[in-house]
């Protein structure tokens, strides 16, 4: 017996719409790869972030004792060729915190902005194609959160949930999640009437198809973008967090160091300066990722410029 085909099975390639923006060539992706790098700044960014992913990845072969470990060294050593970042009143190796609480503050951050762009990618979508009542639904719900000061509410909600490095990921992705969804509904109502999307419409492509065949692959360069944005972000929350006294003390962050730290400064100003330093270079090397990936995946720069 012959199989049915779809109605919107496409019987050959040149009857099927054009769909990419971002279904690249190999010389297209190649392009975006040139471009990228001849950024300067988004080339640092990534030379940042890797240097640190590289140094916490390697944490049992650069720092074999945990930070956690007290007496290691002697009490609060300044930095020297033994410990090349001194040690605190415990006698801990900062080097080691470093490395360690780098683990933590990595994790948050990535784990937050995962999270919420999953998040947000999907309501967005739900809200850009379906339109009505689930888009004013979900728009409404996202406006109050974004009216709320999110660094208050965060604190609000890690004291009630309490503090646990999983509480405070779920929280900051609950609060991030609103800037996602917006940029994707953006996006969705604009790719919906293009004419790609009317032809698989007209071919009676199902709604399914159409939102992750033809929709969301063009909807996703904002969103790539906002994702290296919101890691930076989450982990300057948990930073904040954990120095007032709600990250977990049994996965001390960056954050839980300058914390520890501040009673110390004037003794020990290596206590504070080191972690410190910690999270504006990874901040500041998400930051600069996000704005090259911009340049790169913006079609509107390449109209600009045209």
């Amino acid at each position: 017996m012959e199989k049915s085909t779809p109605a919107y099975a496409w019987r050959s390639t040149s009857e099927r719409p054009a769909t990419a923006d971002v279904r690249w060539s190999g010389a297209v992706g190649r392009g975006l790869l040139g471009r990228y790098a001849r950024n300067r700044a988004a080339t640092i960014g990534l030379v940042l972030v890797g240097v640190f992913a590289l140094l916490v990845a390697s944490a049992p072969a650069v720092a074999p004792v945990h930070y956690l470990q007290v007496g290691v060294g002697p009490l609060l050593e300044p930095p020297s060729l033994r410990y090349v970042m001194g040690t605190d009143d415990l006698g801990r190796n900062v080097f080691a915190g470093i490395v360690y609480g780098g683990r933590v503050s990595l994790a948050v951050g990535l784990a937050a902005a995962f999270f919420a762009t999953i998040v947000g990618l999907a309501l967005g979508l739900v809200a850009g194609y379906r339109g009505g009542m689930p888009d004013e639904l979900i728009m409404r719900i996202g406006e109050f959160c974004q009216t709320l000061p999110r660094f208050m509410l965060a604190l609000v909600l890690v004291a009630i949930l309490g503090p646990s490095v999983w509480n405070v990921v779920m929280v900051i992705a609950v609060l991030s999640w609103p800037l996602t969804a917006r940029l994707v509904r953006a996006e969705v109502l604009s790719l919906r009437e293009r004419e790609f999307v009317q032809a698989a419409r007209a071919l009676a492509a199902p709604a399914h198809r159409l939102v992750f065949r033809e929709i969301m692959p063009n909807a996703l360069a904002p969103v790539v973008v906002n994702a290296s944005l919101e890691v930076g972000r989450a982990i300057l929350t948990e930073a904040s967090l954990s120095f007032l006294g709600l990250g977990d003390a049994n996965f001390p962050s960056w954050g839980y160091m300058l914390g520890y730290a501040q009673v110390l400064f004037r003794q020990a100003w290596w206590l504070s300066v080191f972690p410190g330093s910690a999270i504006l270079l990874v901040v500041l090397g998400f930051n600069l990722i996000g704005d090259g990936l911009n340049d790169v995946l913006n079609p509107r720069r390449d109209v600009a410029l045209a």
